[in-house]
């Protein structure tokens, strides 16, 4: 059982008066509590007010437009220029093409997110589910222990299905 100690602190009314709105039925230690919990699985702190929760994913959405330029820029602009600099473009068409194809196709992928409008709840819910999804198939009582030490017997098809249903579930 948990140990209470007697102390006070001081808050305004009007954030009492707020307290008592969001806590409903709650006792003010475990509403307490869980904001705490919240600050700590989601990393954030109430010092670092956050305005605009999708602002973060626009900034990521242009920081990927600008890794997409890059790779045009250092990657498949010297590759064409091999290409057409060495004389052999039939060697390199079938590889051109492959890469325009797949281009295109990341830009496709980005403009299809960027109309879904997914917002950052729907990705903290994937990540808490991949979060599940990793305690469940990492939990030490599924598995036997070694005859010495403390390791685990792991068959080698569990890491694979593992990873089969991370990249199915999870992985663009």
């Amino acid at each position: 059982m948990e140990e209470y100690l007697d102390r006070h602190i001081r808050i305004s009314t009007r954030t009492k008066f707020r307290l008592d709105e969001v806590k409903k039925d709650m006792s003010y230690n475990a509403y307490i509590s869980e904001m705490l919990d919240y600050f700590e699985v989601t990393c954030t702190s109430p010092k670092l007010k956050i305005k605009n929760s999708t602002a973060r994913l626009e900034k990521r959405i242009e920081d990927l437009i600008k890794i997409v330029k890059c790779q045009e820029k250092d990657i498949f602009r010297p590759l064409l220029d091999n290409s057409f600099s060495s004389g052999n473009m039939s060697m390199n068409n079938d590889q051109l093409v492959r890469l325009a194809n797949e281009n295109k196709s990341l830009k496709e992928e980005l403009q299809r997110y960027k109309e879904s409008g997914e917002s950052p709840d729907v990705y903290k819910r994937k990540l808490d589910s991949l979060i599940n999804l990793i305690n469940l198939f990492c939990d030490k009582s599924q598995f036997r222990k070694a005859t010495f030490g403390n390791d685990l017997l792991v068959p080698e098809s569990y890491f694979e299905k593992f990873l089969d249903k991370i990249k199915s579930d999870y992985v663009l």
